[in-house]
């Protein structure tokens, strides 16, 4: 399936909710602006106590529909989330961004017999806003992002490694950078963060697009690195890389030895 399609078929499991509710909900997130938002926090919050299965609906309906292409009104809806008080909602939609990321980047993915959809253009762009709703959900939030649910460190590597670091990339500077919000634990020298920048720092050094090292540039300048040499780089590339040379001599040494 394309991202276009995962993005719209949302929809398809909640066939026991009635529609008039969800246009109800729909139409209030659609007048929703931030000079009105107390008024529609309260609209919102009455028709989700009033059918409790509305929730989960609404969780995945901002994580598939708002999220990835309305970026200009991320800040809103993360606003909106804290007036609900509701604690379980942004839980909710937490796990569900998670969960269409990994779907997402399956999509790329090359499984024997099963047709491979490359991520295009649009594609990127949805990745791109996925990642900083991701950032402002977790880091911006003084959240840490889940290993078991998005490993950014392997992730990277995988993607240098497979030659994805064209959406890869973008996606993991767009949630970093949110690292960079007042009050955030998440600076470089947090250790986890450092891990990360480190392995960045170290792609940097090999030969990629100057596009991506713009990426891992204006990430750095975000955070108030002013120089990669800041940032002692990982050596997770070169280690990968010397060890698979060294499996492909040993697999070849028997007949460089003229063995039969």
């Amino acid at each position: 399936m394309t991202i276009d399609g995962i993005l719209k078929s949302y929809d398809v499991e909640f066939t026991d909710i009635p529609e008039d509710l969800k246009s109800k909900l729909v139409f209030s997130l659609n007048n929703c602006s931030n000079t009105n938002l107390d008024e529609k926090t309260i609209e919102i919050r009455k028709l989700l106590n009033e059918n409790q299965n509305l929730i989960p609906w609404f969780s995945k309906h901002i994580v598939y529909q708002r999220a990835p292409i309305e970026l200009n009104f991320h800040t809103m809806y993360i606003n909106l989330l804290e007036k609900l008080a509701k604690s379980e909602i942004i839980k909710e939609i937490t796990r569900e961004t998670y969960s269409l990321l990994r779907k997402l980047l399956e999509t790329d993915r090359v499984i024997p017999g099963v047709e491979r959809n490359p991520i295009q253009l649009n594609d990127k762009n949805v990745l791109k806003n996925l990642g900083s709703w991701l950032g402002m959900l977790t880091l911006a939030r003084n959240k840490p992002i889940i290993l078991k649910e998005f490993d950014i460190k392997g992730i990277i590597v995988e993607a240098y490694e497979n030659r994805k670091l064209d959406y890869i990339l973008p996606l993991v500077c767009k949630i970093l950078t949110h690292g960079s919000q007042p009050g955030s634990v998440f600076k470089p020298k947090n250790a986890w963060m450092n891990a990360v920048l480190s392995i960045l720092v170290e792609i940097s050094g090999l030969e990629i697009k100057m596009a991506l090292k713009c990426e891992i540039q204006v990430l750095l300048n975000n955070l108030g690195i002013l120089s990669e040499s800041e940032i002692t780089p990982s050596t997770i590339i070169h280690t990968r890389n010397s060890n698979r040379a060294a499996l492909q001599n040993l697999v070849e040494t028997p007949e460089d030895n003229g063995e039969i």
